[in-house]
């Protein structure tokens, strides 16, 4: 078939025509009952529903509608519906491109479901911000929130939404090159799919199996799984769809180097395209028919595809900018009318000074406007990164407190297993002793070396319980606390002075034992590498902060060598100083000694 500029014209004007006249019946029966329904309530889920519907469709028109949502909501403290708003919110900045407000609306709706304990739209919500991470090429986080909805969905016993999240987190394996378990997903959601009866779901997965075998150059496997995923769609009806399916065979054709099967495809996913309103699949196809009648050698032909793929992107830009320039127009004859009766009651000196005045009014009200909006952007980025901020702390706090968890339960075992143990050898010992005879002062003299070892360890035991979890700690505080575990440190090698002042009252347990654990790191790295012989430490609150000082006479260190700051005890001290929101200073030179100090705000 040869298409002519004519023919081509006519189909652009078809096409611009088809899109306009064609509308949504669903959109337009809800939005036919906003305008007459006046109970807030309904209201409310009118515009719920709507708006999500123009989410993927008409981003914009889907944030209006939320937002008058959100206002009402507000006033009906709704806050369910308030939450899945902000969700949808964050559905439109993500057709949009707009990831860092998509973020921002999602997590806020995380937080609120969490508070209200909705498992369900929480999940979902896990579901929104895996496919952002995903599209981001996040993967590890995209996986973390797949793996947080699939929770909640198994323990709903959610079938529907079990195979939806096995067939999208496949996609991230996928991305890994990590085929067998792409595959795995993909069968999985499929098996589930075909227990349900659900020929969409069904559908789906076999779509994505077929790409995966695409890609992997299984080009037979891929047709296979294609066919059985046509055949479904067929008996469904599913337009949309179908339309995809069709175009994605037409891909697979022209890897099989097939041009003519592969622009068959094409055209008919076009026909279908047509019928749902889609050009910018019709425009995809038309783009790749180009290339299926150039393998052919019909380069005319394919010359003609490729203006026609062309033009439809450019009708939908017309489309767009001829409604645009509709509003314009009404909003210029309006602005006119009133301006004619202003010249038919001025001069022209004064018609001059009111265009001058409107002129310079719109010139700051440009700048307004763009400060506006650039600090706007500039505070959703700030939210952004420290709502990714908030995340890493939660993580950070996660780590530490099972880290305290796990010290806690290794000192109790120590002290409630291992000591126990040992006293019980050493009364095992005593009672031994009580009935055995010894003829001569050495076979004694052994026996009391048995015991003094037995005491020894169990004075060995009882200091590293204590160290792990000071009961001085527990009881009166932390300066007690370090206090305490530095009058067990040998003394006769390292001469060991503590200052402290303004401690009225214990801290938070929590901050107490961060403070102990980095004290208690700096003091051992002093004892172990520092080869001092006289160790100052100092604690001082005031003014709802606390001061700490570590000197020692040591060999000191070369502070601009990275490597003396990348061992796991360094590091340790220096997670625990963020956690608190603190700053920590190293001053050393080798052979000068080393000073560390420590602040931390507790207001």
């Amino acid at each position: 078939m040869r298409y002519t500029p004519t023919l081509i014209l006519l189909i652009l004007l078809f096409l611009i025509s088809f899109f306009e006249s064609k509308a949504n019946n669903k959109t337009d029966s809800l939005s036919a009952a906003l305008t007459t329904e006046l109970r807030p309530s309904i209201r409310l889920k009118l515009l719920d529903e709507l708006s999500q519907l123009y989410a993927s469709s008409a981003a914009n028109k889907s944030e209006i509608l939320a937002n008058q949502g959100l206002q009402l909501a507000q006033q009906l403290q709704d806050t369910i519906t308030l939450a899945k708003l902000h969700r949808t919110l964050g559905e439109a900045a993500y057709f949009k491109g707009r990831y860092e407000i998509a973020a921002q609306q999602y997590y806020f709706a995380v937080q609120l479901f969490e508070q209200y304990n909705q498992k369900h739209e929480l999940a979902i919500t896990f579901n929104t911000l895996a496919k952002l991470y995903r599209k981001q090429r996040e993967l590890e986080r995209a996986k973390l929130f797949y793996n947080r909805a699939m929770d909640i969905f198994q323990q709903e016993k959610d079938s529907v939404w079990i195979s939806t999240i096995w067939n999208e987190s496949g996609v991230v394996f996928e991305f890994e090159k990590d085929y067998e378990e792409a595959f795995r997903r993909f069968h999985n959601s499929l098996e589930i799919s075909e227990i349900l009866n659900d020929s969409v779901a069904m559908g789906y997965a076999l779509n994505n199996i077929a790409e995966l075998f695409t890609e992997k150059g299984q080009l037979n496997e891929a047709m296979s799984y294609l066919q059985q995923c046509l055949s479904i769609r067929k008996q469904i009806k599913d337009t949309f769809a179908l339309s995809l399916a069709y175009s994605d065979l037409g891909a697979l054709y022209m890897s099989m180097k097939k041009p003519q099967d592969a622009l068959n495809a094409f055209q008919t996913s076009n026909s279908l395209a047509e019928k749902m309103n889609y050009p910018e699949l019709l425009s995809a196809n038309f783009k790749q028919m180009a290339e299926a009648a150039k393998a052919q050698n019909q380069f005319e032909q394919a010359w003609q595809f490729l203006q026609l793929s062309q033009l439809i992107r450019d009708s939908i830009f017309s489309i767009e900018k001829s409604k645009q320039i509709n509003e314009l127009n009404a909003q210029y004859e309006t602005e006119k009318k009133e301006q004619q009766l202003i010249i038919q009651q001025s001069s022209i000196s004064k018609r001059n000074y009111i265009i001058g005045a409107i002129l310079l009014i719109s010139f700051f009200a440009g700048i307004a406007i763009y400060a506006s909006y650039r600090r706007h952007q500039t505070m959703q980025s700030a939210k952004f990164q420290q709502a990714i901020a908030q995340e890493q702390k939660l993580a950070t706090k996660s780590v530490i407190k099972a880290e305290e968890n796990e010290r806690q339960r290794i000192a109790q075992d120590l002290h409630d297993g291992v000591g126990q143990m040992m006293s019980a050898i050493k009364l095992n010992l005593s009672s031994l002793q009580s009935e055995l005879y010894f003829p001569d002062a050495e076979s004694n003299k052994k026996l009391e070396n048995i015991f003094s070892l037995v005491d020894d360890s169990c004075r060995e035991v009882r200091n590293v319980s204590h160290n792990m979890m000071p009961n001085a700690l527990l009881k009166v505080g932390i300066a007690s606390a370090v206090r305490e575990f530095l009058g067990k440190i040998d003394t006769r090698n390292l001469e060991i002075n503590v200052y402290s002042d303004g401690f009225s009252a214990q801290l938070e347990k929590d901050t107490e034992i961060l403070l102990y654990r980095i004290i208690q790191e700096c003091v051992n790295n002093v004892v172990k590498h520092a080869k001092a012989s006289r160790l100052d430490i100092s604690l001082i609150q005031e003014n709802q902060s606390l001061t700490i000082t570590i000197e020692d006479n040591g060999k000191g260190f070369d502070l601009s060598n990275k490597e003396n700051f990348e061992g796991i005890g360094i590091r340790g001290i220096i997670s625990r100083i963020n956690y608190l929101n603190g700053e920590i200073e190293f001053d050393s030179k080798p052979g000068k000694g080393t000073v560390v100090s420590i602040f931390i705000p507790l207001a």
